[in-house]
């Protein structure tokens, strides 16, 4: 791993001065963290080369590819034990950090989007086509909120979920689960800890979607599933949507939220490939079973001793499986 700080345009290797890198991610968060713990010594042979907030820091890994690009948000520094706690965001940062109102008109999504993107300068490099038009006053919102509010309104309509990421200085679009290549995790070879949990607290069997006034615009229900639990409802109001919309959405609903829901926390060697809105394949070959999960969120330790990495994954399709 090779760590590069940037400041007026000089660029220095600092990997050094690192004792040790996390990073990670959330598919609710908008930008990925990297947090560098640095020496800080009074030592004549030790480099007095200090991150400030605003610099860029640029980390690769063993093969020379871009894992990490972001600027220095704050630091905090240990003058008793001698170190400095250094805050990296990635750019996708910038999108919580300028508000502003937007009034859409029957636009598509994705045009919207790229619009909004190139009105504040942001390289929007990929986004999937997205015909489904918004119509909506987006008031005092961050940009992150805007763009995650107009892809929420196709997602409703069919089920497809997104990720917003950084591909170095620029930015992305992606639909959650599908990345390139399948990384396979093995329990009992790669697996130094596994925790699963299966709950009922947020299952739902009754899907109620209200337009305007107390009109019922649709409802869903699972009668197998409200005999085997007990009848569990949700209700949701949305006024933009007609009667066709909401049975679409209902429908979508009563689907996502009518089982058990399952939670998988993994701690694992590390792989600098895998980011939250990816799809992971585990493997119990004392079981005979496997799965693909999607992974919500995950957490990177590295340090020149060991690289391990935390992931928390969900159901991403039939779970646990038979190996074929």
């Amino acid at each position: 791993m090779k760590i590069y700080a940037t400041r007026e345009k000089n660029t220095y290797e600092i990997t050094g001065l690192v004792q040790s890198v996390s990073w990670g991610g959330s598919i609710s968060q908008a930008a990925r963290k990297l947090t560098l713990k640095m020496l800080r010594s009074s030592d004549y042979y030790t480099s007095k080369f200090v991150l400030n907030n605003g610099d860029i820091v640029t980390v690769y890994d063993d093969e020379e590819r871009l894992l990490f690009l972001g600027t220095v948000f704050s630091k905090e520094t240990d003058r008793s034990g001698g170190s400095i706690s250094i805050t990296v965001y990635d750019p996708l940062v910038y999108l919580t950090k300028n508000v502003t109102t937007k009034v859409v008109t029957n636009t598509a999504i994705d045009k919207f989007i790229k619009s909004l993107c190139s009105e504040f300068g942001i390289e929007l490099i990929r986004i999937p086509k997205i015909s489904t038009s918004v119509k909506e006053i987006y008031r005092d919102m961050s940009l992150y909120e805007i763009i995650s509010k107009a892809l929420e309104v196709h997602s409703k309509l069919t089920g497809v979920a997104y990720v917003l990421r950084a591909e170095g200085n620029k930015f992305a679009i992606d639909e959650i689960g599908t990345n390139s290549r399948l990384v396979e995790v093995e329990i009992g070879k790669n697996v130094m800890n596994i925790t699963e949990s299966e709950s009922i607290e947020e299952l739902r069997n009754r899907i109620v979607i209200r337009g305007k006034g107390d009109n019922v615009l649709y409802s869903a229900s699972d009668y197998a599933s409200m005999k085997k639990y007990g009848s569990m409802q949700h209700q949701q109001t949305e006024d933009g949507m007609n009667q066709s919309q909401a049975r679409v959405y209902a429908e979508k609903l009563l689907l996502e939220k009518n089982q058990e829901e399952v939670q998988i926390s993994v701690q694992t060697v590390g792989n600098c490939e895998v980011r939250a809105g990816d799809k992971i394949k585990l493997v119990d070959a004392f079981l005979n079973l496997e799965g693909e999960f999607f992974i919500e969120e995950d957490s990177h330790e590295y340090s020149p001793e060991s690289y391990t990495m935390n992931l928390k994954l969900r159901n991403g399709g039939a779970g646990w499986q038979a190996k074929s």
